[in-house]
């Protein structure tokens, strides 16, 4: 997927409807490592739907990755709606990851446990472009052995032109 260079095709997504898509893909994984899946009911937001389901795809996908074998796992999916934007976390009970890897971790061909786990380190890379490229935000809180929020904020419909227009 080139995901800085393919035109957005802006809609409002329902985001209940996209993380029960997004739930499914991963339900064999979920079920294997018994993690229990909290959700809310969630506000829409504005965004291409491949590119914000390749987002939250990565979020859920490191999530199950790290979780914390000494502990059942869990993973909470919450959205708050404000003014322009809506915010939602990504809360999990995993490894959680050191207060001085929280930048470091969104850069390309990073991976922080290459021993213990699978992948290229580009996820997280993923994720900081597509949010980027919606003129939107990602904030951490974690701390290492108690888990992780992401928080990623993404505008609504009504504002996404003007603030995306400005942004190019």
């Amino acid at each position: 997927m080139r995901i800085g260079w393919e035109k957005l095709s802006i809609i409002n997504i329902n985001m209940n409807n996209l993380f029960y898509e997004i739930l499914e893909t991963f339900k064999y994984k979920i079920k294997t490592n018994k993690i229990n899946i909290e959700i809310e009911n969630l506000p829409d937001c504005a965004g291409d739907k491949m590119q914000i389901n390749q987002l939250f795809s990565n979020l859920i996908d490191n999530a199950i990755k790290f979780m914390d074998k000494k502990r059942k796992g869990r993973i909470k999916i919450t959205g708050k709606k404000n003014d322009n934007n809506v915010v939602y976390c990504i809360e999990d009970n995993g490894i959680g990851i050191d207060s001085g890897n929280h930048k470091k971790i969104f850069e390309l061909f990073t991976r922080l446990n290459q021993n213990e786990t699978s992948g290229e380190g580009l996820g997280l890379n993923f994720v900081a472009m597509i949010i980027r490229r919606h003129n939107g935000s990602i904030k951490i809180n974690s701390e290492k052995g108690k888990g992780s929020k992401f928080y990623i904020s993404l505008p609504v419909l009504t504002n996404f032109n003007v603030l995306y227009d400005n942004f190019m």
